[in-house]
């Protein structure tokens, strides 16, 4: 999650592990944190302090290397040369002609044109925006309209591209506009640009 300010703009939060013992006692236990180093004009943000039993600590390394062994390899990625990257949203409108409506808009996308561009031009990978400033979500997918209502559409257009791209052994990636898809972000209705 990240948030603007008016000192700029402030991404994620660095996790830190404190190796140490707190020794606490039943009801409520304050706890004072100091920050040290050179640089006492710093600015520090603190999310959130962890506390986890010391008896939890064997089980917690193990899970977080398996997490790392579970990994995909990206490999691939650095195989695939280049790619190319569409902001294809309820913004997008033809070079000629009258805006569609998104619904529409995702009706009429020529999903082997595309394709077929990719891979004349050798991408080996493409990113594609399921959403940005809305809720938007080219496909039917029921979990998206439990919290979007509105907002999905008939055709499942990401799975097309994703067939369409996988004959040619060109990769999908998504981009998805995260507070968009919580209930952080809930804009106007669906099909509206505000």
């Amino acid at each position: 999650m990240y948030h603007s300010t008016e000192d700029g703009w402030f991404f994620n939060f660095e996790r830190k592990r404190l190796d140490g013992r707190l020794h606490l006692t039943r009801g409520i236990n304050p706890v004072t944190l100091q920050v040290s180093g050179a640089d006492r004009d710093a600015v520090v943000h603190f999310r959130c302090l962890e506390v986890l039993p010391a008896s939890a600590s064997d089980e917690i390394t193990a899970a977080e290397a398996n997490a790392r062994a579970d990994r995909a390899s990206t490999d691939w990625f650095v195989k695939a040369g280049y790619g190319a990257m569409f902001h294809w949203t309820d913004f997008t409108q033809p070079r000629d002609g009258i805006k569609k409506s998104y619904p529409d808009a995702v009706d009429a996308f020529g999903v082997n044109a595309f394709a077929s561009l990719l891979e004349e031009m050798g991408a080996g990978y493409v990113i594609f925006t399921l959403n940005h400033a809305h809720p938007h979500c080219p496909a039917p997918i029921h979990s998206w309209e439990a919290v979007h209502p509105g907002w999905t559409t008939r055709r499942d257009l990401i799975g097309d591209i994703a067939g369409a791209l996988e004959k040619r052994r060109i990769r999908l990636i998504l981009y998805i506009n995260s507070r968009c898809i919580d209930h952080l972000a809930r804009p106007g209705k669906p099909g509206s640009t505000s």
